[in-house]
């Protein structure tokens, strides 16, 4: 959504502790989902992501589009996820290694970031892949996703923004904040 917030390390460690939760496996739909949810609470809980990905409606809704890409993956996983992942197995992704202390080994992650993401698996935990699945699909819950078929839309920060409750002065005043911070990593990732 904002082109230079994406963090492929972030992505990852939330993905492990994703896994983590689930008993160190999930089903790659419903590691999906959660980490989307988790991206979305994280913007209305605190105005910022947690990863920084592209969020796009995809046939079986909303996810993050380069974590997706790198979850979905059938050889083994490269760059900072061969740190967390294993070579996935059919439509189940695996943790590398049991975590034994997620806070000290996701060191990434902050503690907002845990609470996030244990909010997630608190609420949506229980539940298997397909009703989370269809619970994405319901525009009470994911307005912001719209069925694009068998192809794939970016969702637009604006439609994020208004799913979460902002009028449009807040999104954009967001908009404007989170485009700033954008520009600023990028122009610190210079040095």
């Amino acid at each position: 959504m904002f082109n230079g917030l994406y963090d492929e390390n972030r992505a990852a460690q939330v993905v492990a502790y994703m896994l983590h939760l689930g008993g160190g496996q999930l089903d790659l739909l419903k590691l999906t989902k959660l980490c989307y949810l988790a991206e979305k609470r994280s913007y209305d809980k605190y105005g910022e992501p947690l990863t920084g990905d592209q969020m796009s409606s995809l046939e079986h809704g909303p996810v993050l589009g380069q974590t997706f890409d790198q979850t979905k993956r059938y050889g083994h996983p490269t760059g900072v996820w061969a740190a967390w992942l294993k070579k996935r197995s059919e439509n189940t992704i695996a943790l590398a290694h049991a975590l034994h202390d997620p806070a000290e080994e996701l060191n990434a992650l902050s503690r907002a970031d845990f609470r996030v993401l244990d909010e997630v698996w608190a609420e949506f935990g229980g539940m298997g892949s397909w009703a989370l699945r269809n619970w994405t699909h319901d525009p009470a819950n994911c307005p912001e996703w719209q069925d694009p078929g068998r192809s794939s839309n970016p969702i637009q920060s604006e439609t994020l923004f208004k799913s979460i409750g902002l009028s449009a002065d807040e999104a954009k005043e967001r908009e404007n904040y989170l485009a700033s911070a954008a520009k600023l990593r990028k122009a610190l990732a210079a040095f």
